[in-house]
């Protein structure tokens, strides 16, 4: 029974010491080895991989100027959760990248997703995300094409393209 009080006291003392420690205004975050700072970042060589910027060569001529071209763009940019009550675990999701998004000229709103399946989209938690992202672009009636990595021709792309 002492052993079990002296446990218990010695645990209630350690969090007690932790939030203090936490909550302590004097605490100096330029000591703190995880800060974050611009020195633990470098400059993308390109916004887009090789086998990505080849693909947007060819469909920039495949759609001849029908649409604005953005690559590289994130799923909330394009959804919206209905209220922002949601867990962040479900928030996360929409931080995903879709390779590229034709969008409406006039409106901004986006008609085509496209997506360059390489090796990575065999793995399960790929699959998983595939899933997710088919799910939503297909809730809101916007075909997302997906084209496997490779040679691409802008009348391979484009005759892909007219069947939507």
């Amino acid at each position: 029974m002492i052993i079990s009080l002296v446990f218990w006291v010695f645990i209630l003392n350690l969090i007690i010491t932790k939030v203090r420690r936490f909550f302590r205004k004097e605490h100096n975050y330029k000591n703190d080895r995880n800060q974050i700072t611009p020195n633990n970042f470098k400059l993308r060589p390109s916004l887009m991989n090789n086998n990505e910027h080849l693909f947007f060569e060819q469909l920039k001529i495949a759609i001849g100027g029908a649409y604005d071209i953005y690559p590289q763009v994130h799923l909330g940019a394009i959804f919206q959760p209905l209220s922002f009550e949601h867990n962040w675990a479900e928030l996360n999701k929409l931080n995903k990248k879709i390779d590229f998004v034709l969008f409406s000229k006039n409106t901004q709103t986006p008609k085509i997703a496209i997506e360059l399946d390489g090796d990575s989209h065999s793995k399960f938690k790929s699959f998983k995300r595939d899933e997710f992202v088919n799910a939503m672009f297909q809730k809101f009636n916007i075909p997302l094409i997906r084209f496997n990595n490779g040679n691409y021709s802008s009348e391979d792309i484009k005759n892909k393209l007219s069947l939507f």
